[in-house]
């Protein structure tokens, strides 16, 4: 639903640049990473499974342990959406019991390094909800910061991620997730990211041809996570 807002438009034009990271550029990894979401699944396994089939990646780990229908956890169900996208299932790594963000990346990287699949890994595409997109990068920041990291995000709402501020529920959860970010940040669960940086090392090292990052902000920018919510 689209409603009108006080969200001031140099406001709602920082959160899009800071928080609401749509696609990074990106170039062959060695891994994806999918963080389950119980209410996007479909959206998540296609987006996956676009990368696999376009060469992106020959290794798709899917991790989350909520229950979405029956006894389905959301790794279980994603791998069920790749398999019906023609991924196969040696391709598929399949982590039940995360709970959270962090338990996605610590409890996927035990599972690789258990499975003797970790030698050598460089670089991940993380595919998430377009919301949590920056924190996704920012916790793989903090649990495996060797790893050069990508990012693809799933919009399941009815207006592009700009546009963010004029439609209910999608403001109401990008704002509490601009909350967490400070005291993420504060308890270390969550490290900081250059989304330049991430790009340019992107198109440098793996000679990618790079994405043009969202239009400057008109205005004043704010200076992080931590700043004032207008509106």
């Amino acid at each position: 639903m689209t409603r009108r807002t006080s969200i001031k438009p140099d406001f709602a034009c920082a959160v899009h640049e800071y928080l609401l990271i749509e696609q990074t550029t990106l170039a062959p990894a060695d891994f994806a990473l999918v963080f389950g979401n119980k209410n996007i699944i479909a959206a998540l396994a296609e987006k996956a499974a676009d990368l696999y089939h376009s060469g992106y990646v020959p290794l798709i780990a899917v991790s989350g342990g909520v229950k979405v229908k029956g006894r389905l956890t959301e790794a279980e169900a994603l791998r069920q959406g790749l398999l019906a996208h023609n991924v196969p299932d040696d391709a598929i790594l399949t982590e039940p019991k995360a709970g959270h963000t962090g338990e996605n990346v610590t409890f996927t990287r035990a599972l690789m390094a258990a499975g003797g699949l970790d030698a050598g890994l460089g670089s991940v595409i993380s595919i998430g909800h377009i919301i949590a997109a920056r924190r996704f990068l920012m916790t793989l920041e903090r649990h495996w910061p060797e790893l050069h990291k990508m990012h693809v995000s799933a919009n399941p709402f009815a207006v592009a991620a700009r546009d963010w501020h004029l439609h209910e529920t999608f403001r109401r959860h990008t704002l509490m997730e601009w909350r967490k970010i400070a005291p993420y940040l504060q308890q270390d669960l969550i490290r900081e990211i250059d989304r330049t940086a991430l790009d340019a090392e992107t198109a440098r090292r793996l000679n990618a041809p790079r994405v043009a990052p969202p239009a400057s902000c008109p205005g004043p920018a704010l200076a992080g996570p931590d700043d004032p919510i207008p509106g």
